[in-house]
């Protein structure tokens, strides 16, 4: 159990101060509360929901989509 408090503080103490997505990665910068800055990397796949009322109106964004 202290393990996972010392990886709470530690959390907590960073600052986001960057996000952008790269490729297939999400990149984050975070600065540290000693002044230390760190890049992190996750891997990332966007996703895009679409609704509508109408079924018809999806088939044809679709197909709109998986023709390009």
């Amino acid at each position: 159990m202290d393990d996972r408090k010392d990886v709470f503080n530690q959390l907590v103490e960073w600052w986001l101060f960057d996000a952008y997505s790269l490729r297939d990665k999400m990149v984050f910068w975070v600065k540290q509360k000693n002044g230390n800055t760190n890049r992190l990397e996750d891997s990332w796949s966007n996703s895009i929901y679409v609704a509508a009322d109408n079924k018809s109106d999806l088939k044809s964004i679709l197909s709109v989509i998986v023709a390009k």
